[in-house]
C-alpha cells in the first residue's frame, strides 16, 4: 500500500489559508504583485493603466464589506509613516484589523487586507505603496460602504 497521505477535498465552507489567499489574488489581479512593486516605476502608460484598471476591479470586488473609515483609518497610519521600517510596523495593525472584522470568514475581506500586508512583506518602497494605497482608498470610497 501506498503510505502517502493525499490532501483531503476542501469542504465547502472550509477558510482558505492565506497563501491559498494570495495565490486566488495573483489570479485574480494579473502581474501581481510585481505591477503594484514598482507602481511609479514603469516607463509605458499602457501598463500603468492596465495596473490601475485592476486595482479598480480589485477593490470593486473585494471592498464591499469594508468601511471606508477602516480604510482612511490604515491610509492615515500608512502617511504617518517614516520609512520602510514604519511601514513594516504596519503589518501586525493590518492582522488586527482583520481579526476584529465581524465579517472575517468573507475571502474577499482578507484578501483586501492580505493586498495590503503582502506588499509590505515585499519590500515595497514607501513612496510606491502611498500611491497604490491612494488609489485603494479613491476606488473605495467610490464604489465601497458608504460609511
Amino acid at each position: 500500500m501506498n503510505n502517502q497521505t493525499k490532501k483531503k477535498p476542501r469542504k465547502f465552507n472550509e477558510e482558505k489559508s492565506d497563501q491559498e489567499l494570495l495565490e486566488s489574488l495573483k489570479n485574480d489581479f494579473p502581474g501581481y504583485p510585481d505591477c503594484l512593486l514598482s507602481f511609479t516605476k514603469g516607463n509605458n502608460p499602457e501598463e500603468t493603466g492596465k495596473t490601475i484598471e485592476n486595482l479598480k476591479n480589485f477593490v470593486l470586488k473585494n471592498g464591499k464589506d469594508i468601511s471606508i473609515s477602516q480604510v482612511r483609518n490604515l491610509y492615515s497610519k500608512a502617511r504617518a509613516a517614516k520609512n520602510e521600517i514604519e511601514l513594516q510596523l504596519l503589518r501586525p495593525q493590518i492582522a488586527y484589523m482583520v481579526a476584529r472584522q465581524q465579517t472575517y470568514k468573507k475571502e474577499s475581506v482578507r484578501k483586501f487586507f492580505l493586498l495590503q500586508d503582502n506588499l509590505i512583506s515585499k519590500g515595497i518602497s514607501l513612496s510606491d505603496f502611498l500611491k497604490v494605497f491612494e488609489a485603494i482608498v479613491a476606488y473605495h470610497k467610490y464604489f465601497g460602504k458608504k460609511n
